[in-house]
């Protein structure tokens, strides 16, 4: 099987905004797993979910980095 594929012209603040939502959507599943049971099924799901992101993250700040500078890439209240 084959993986398909998506692929889309996006620029700084398209890219700024995914890698935020990306490592929010981290802290927000760490925070949930933190709260289960080891034996709560959704601990293994949750695990995927956080590693799926984290590769994407990387993958996607990679790709940014060969065209935006660092500072292009932070949100504006993180400059404060």
């Amino acid at each position: 099987m084959s993986t398909k594929r998506v692929d889309v012209s996006l620029d700084q603040n398209d890219v700024k905004y995914i890698l935020q939502a990306l490592i929010e959507f981290k802290e927000n599943k760490r925070n949930s797993l933190n709260r289960l049971d080891e034996e709560n099924d959704l601990v293994s799901m949750y695990g995927n979910d956080i590693m799926i992101a984290s590769e994407t993250h990387a993958k996607l700040k990679k790709l940014a980095n060969a065209v935006f500078n660092d500072n292009e890439l932070v949100i504006s209240y993180e400059l404060l």
